[in-house]
């Protein structure tokens, strides 16, 4: 079995954007989505992503995003 130590050394020399699917994948193998809200979320990203390319919405920068976010719901 490996170390967890080494295992989070690994998963910290990975792009941002790995290491987001890699926690996304970690959390679900401890407490999956149920078939009900992994469809619901499908459907938003689908909505969205229709709305982006028919010029219906922008896209904002991702930390841009959570800068707005965390003001927000850090009150």
């Amino acid at each position: 079995m490996m170390d967890i130590a080494v295992v989070e050394a690994n998963a910290m020399q990975l792009r941002e954007s790995d290491r987001a699917l890699l926690a996304d994948r970690l959390l679900n193998s401890i407490t999956p989505l149920s078939l009900g809200i992994r469809q619901a979320w499908d459907d938003e990203i689908s909505s969205r992503l229709s709305a982006y390319r028919a010029g219906e919405i922008q896209a904002v920068e991702g930390n841009a995003a959570m800068d707005v976010l965390l003001k927000r719901f850090s009150k």
